[in-house]
């Protein structure tokens, strides 16, 4: 008997022991498919997605981007929070809407939590490297970084400076007259500078890339890492000439593009037809010398992280005269708020999304694919989460002043609500506009005084939206 019982014991140990190691046999399998994964984000300054092959583009500018596509969702519908870099990377990395908080957009506001901070607090090695002024330290864009590369910094991983304008400068800004003439005197002196030294504001992209690659090169292949780097090219004046040869027989220096920038800026409805056809071939240029780049990024990466996240998309677009003026003014039209959005990830399946995206989803979605937890005070949707619920439509909106973004609180919003049929543009001062995208896709007909009825209840989510902004902002003292 005794026996027996002896006998049962053994036999039972030893299920017992194999009841053990199946589950934890089962729980490394699940464990495998929630590790968090290194992630890097490519942001590229002004690019269009009507100008990447991807997306249908008849020039060869983006063979590496497209390759990148073919392992990942392409998302045909994406919409950045505003059409300047200020006002679209709060969205990017706040999950907010500019115009959240504070009318100055930054993430400084203590309110705005970064999916740095998150990254960094899941133990990620975080670093940034770019070369724009609207995102660097002084607006709160290296908060939780552990390497940080902007142009206000001599040193990869020191802060760079925090100075508030000075006496002089709130001076000359609240006399009208003397600004505007400290301006255009400014902004001589700037041009003169930059065809004397022949240097643009920014870094190009193979010196951004050279910088990433040497830090790359630094660290441990067993480190958790969040990298982000931003590229400028395509953003004007365009200047890389090496691939303008595929387009055009047209010889440009640096002195002849910037003088072309110029009048872009100044009389843009002086632009020829020839010279309206150099600009885009010029820009194109700059696209497919970025896209180079971003393939030489990309090779670096993907042999120290093969299994990764990685995302590419842009922080707004760039107007060819579709609407009067260059550049990316204070306007909300497609050509500027319609962005390219290429997520790859081993959980994410080659596929295109025709679904409606604002980059407010971008956060949200990267934690998402990392099993990490979303702050409840980030606005945007998880894509590819089991909850996911495609949008109605999408916001992004600006502060204009003086026809130009505002960076100083003062101006105009404009909101424009964006859905699959109609795009309507509400200005805060009272004017409206109403655009019917199947049959005007280039927004040049507003519709706004025959739709009356319609124009009404799309203003009445416009102020929703102005509500919920109206009791978030909150004044730090």
């Amino acid at each position: 008997m005794a026996k027996s019982s002896y006998s049962w014991k053994k036999i039972s140990n030893r299920f017992l022991k194999l009841f053990i190691s199946i589950s934890n046999f089962l729980t490394r399998i699940n464990l495998s498919c929630d590790v968090l994964k290194s992630i890097i984000l490519i942001t590229i300054d002004c690019l269009r997605p009507d100008h990447m092959g991807v997306y249908g583009y008849k020039r060869d500018t983006t063979s590496r981007i497209d390759k990148l596509a073919e392992n990942g969702t392409i998302f045909t519908h994406a919409f950045a929070t505003g059409s300047s870099t200020p006002y679209s990377f709060t969205g990017i990395f706040s999950s907010t809407f500019p115009l959240d908080y504070t009318k100055i957009p930054s993430l400084k506001h203590p309110l705005r939590n970064s999916l740095t901070t998150i990254l960094k607090e899941n133990n990620y090695v975080t670093a940034g490297f770019h070369s724009n002024a609207y995102i660097s330290s002084f607006f709160g864009y290296d908060r939780d970084f552990d390497v940080y590369y902007d142009l206000t910094k001599k040193k990869t991983t020191e802060s760079g400076p925090k100075i508030p304008p000075t006496a002089l400068r709130k001076i000359i800004r609240s006399i009208p007259l003397i600004s505007q003439l400290a301006r255009v005197t400014y902004k001589k002196y700037y041009d003169l500078k930059q065809r004397k030294n022949q240097k643009l504001a920014y870094l190009r992209a193979e010196e951004t890339t050279s910088k990433v690659v040497e830090w790359l090169e630094s660290i441990n292949n067993d480190q958790l890492v969040f990298l982000w780097v931003h590229y400028m090219d395509p953003h004007h004046p365009y200047l890389s000439t090496e691939f303008l040869g595929e387009w055009t027989e047209t010889k440009v220096d640096f002195s002849k593009s910037l003088h072309l920038m110029n009048k872009c800026s100044n009389k843009p409805g002086r632009i020829t037809k020839k010279e309206l056809e150099l600009i885009v071939d010029l820009y194109d240029g700059e696209v497919k010398f970025v896209d180079s780049e971003v393939q030489r990024l990309l090779s670096a990466w993907d042999k120290k992280y093969p299994d990764s996240t990685i995302v590419l998309t842009a922080d707004h677009g760039d107007e060819f005269r579709e609407h009067g003026e260059f550049s990316h003014k204070a306007k909300l039209y497609d050509e500027l708020i319609h962005v390219p959005l290429i997520i790859t990830d081993p959980k994410v399946s080659q596929n295109e999304n025709n679904d409606l995206v604002s980059l407010i989803d971008l956060p949200t979605t990267i934690l998402n694919l990392q099993n990490i937890d979303v702050s409840p005070k980030m606005r945007g949707n998880s894509i590819f989460s089991k909850s996911y619920k495609p949008r109605d439509y999408i916001i992004s909106e600006t502060l204009q002043k003086e026809q130009k973004v505002s960076m100083d609180g003062q101006g105009v919003q404009k909101v424009a609500l964006r859905g699959r049929k109609w795009k309507y543009i509400f200005h805060v001062d009272g004017s409206e506009e109403l655009y019917d995208l199947e049959n005007d896709p280039q927004e040049q007909k507003d519709i706004s005084s025959e739709k009356i009825e319609l124009t009404s209840e799309l203003k009445q989510l416009v102020k929703l939206h102005l509500k919920h902004q109206t009791k978030s902002r909150i004044k730090i003292v």
